[in-house]
């Protein structure tokens, strides 16, 4: 169990981040989607910044019985970032699973009345090359 706890809400993570020096700050994110869960306390909201993310720590998730929301970094950054670029808003956030085995796995369980139940959901992010969804509810 991680005993790691933060005085904000919002858990901040970034493909150029450390999972290690991080803390999960605006300014220090994490590197990986499980770390920033990990971190998180009940209810707190993990922000992805924009790129894309792969490789171990960003597949197989797990919500450790936390209802946590992961949603791409606020509106007007994508928008500021859109208007130079020309993407849409689901091209600025991604998660590539890169076709391996473990791809998605979450043990979502929202509609559940037990107190353990946790879920992750997620808000403005793109996910591709996922072989292998698994939720279980």
């Amino acid at each position: 169990m991680n005993t790691l706890t933060h005085c904000f809400s919002n858990v901040y993570v970034s493909v150029s981040g450390d999972d290690f020096r991080g803390d999960g700050s605006r300014s220090r994110p994490f590197r990986t989607l499980q770390r920033g869960i990990d971190a998180c306390n009940e209810n707190d909201v993990v922000v992805l910044m924009p790129g894309t993310y792969t490789g171990t720590g960003n597949r197989g998730l797990r919500h450790m019985g936390k209802k946590i929301e992961v949603m791409a970094i606020e509106d007007e950054v994508i928008n500021s970032i859109n208007s130079h670029v020309h993407t849409s808003h689901r091209d600025v956030t991604i998660i590539d699973y890169e076709h391996y085995p473990d791809g998605f796995v979450l043990n979502n369980n929202k509609n559940s009345d037990s107190p353990f139940a946790g879920y992750v959901d997620f808000s403005g992010v793109t996910t591709r090359n996922c072989e292998n969804l698994r939720i279980y509810y």
